[in-house]
């Protein structure tokens, strides 16, 4: 079953739309860019339907890809697994995610998404994408993460139901490396 994500706040909804807009001449003469600001407050409003937006962001140059992570980051952090699993149910069925620049990341331009500012949320959104390739280098690269936020789980745990076994087999074997302790409490929010 589809998920009915809640529809963006109108106040969410304008700074998508200034972000959207051509940059002014002002931009291209003095340099003034204020998109890593716009991003930032569409990643405070905690808006999960505002994440559709931002990934193309993480396609950008590393200033505005970094600011777009860390907004998907602020969005995701404390979500329940039933969210990540219906935002991707959003991105197969749903074609939100049909930007071109995302359509274009390679299974290499994974290790780029890990760099980023929280880069588990980039990489979290790279577990998602349509291409086989790029979810199985994206769980590859979550399970590089040292774990210390264990803020990869979740991805990692949606990804062992992936149709594509090789996806399947390495999230697996990463989930096997955090059946620990100290993971006990970040596994208890999978139920």
């Amino acid at each position: 079953m589809l998920w009915a994500m809640r529809p963006l706040s109108p106040k969410t909804r304008a700074l998508i739309e200034r972000l959207g807009r051509p940059r002014p001449l002002r931009t291209w003469l003095f340099g003034v860019d204020d998109r890593e600001q716009l991003i930032e407050a569409i990643g405070a409003s905690g808006e999960v339907a505002a994440i559709v937006h931002l990934i193309t962001f993480l396609m950008a140059d590393q200033l505005l890809a970094n600011a777009a992570s860390r907004a998907i980051a602020c969005i995701l952090r404390n979500q329940p697994i039933r969210v990540l699993a219906q935002l991707e149910q959003l991105r197969r069925f749903g074609g939100e995610w049909s930007h071109p620049q995302w359509h274009s990341l390679t299974p290499g331009g994974t290790r780029r998404l890990a760099r980023l500012a929280d880069g588990w949320a980039a990489l979290g959104m790279a577990s998602f994408h349509s291409s086989g390739f790029v979810r199985e280098a994206a769980v590859r690269e979550l399970d590089t993460l040292d774990g210390s936020e264990k803020r990869e789980l979740l991805f990692l745990v949606l990804r062992l139901n992936d149709w594509v076994a090789q996806v399947r087999k390495a999230a697996l074997s990463a989930m096997e490396k955090r059946l620990l302790v100290r993971y006990a409490d970040a596994l208890s929010c999978c139920r």
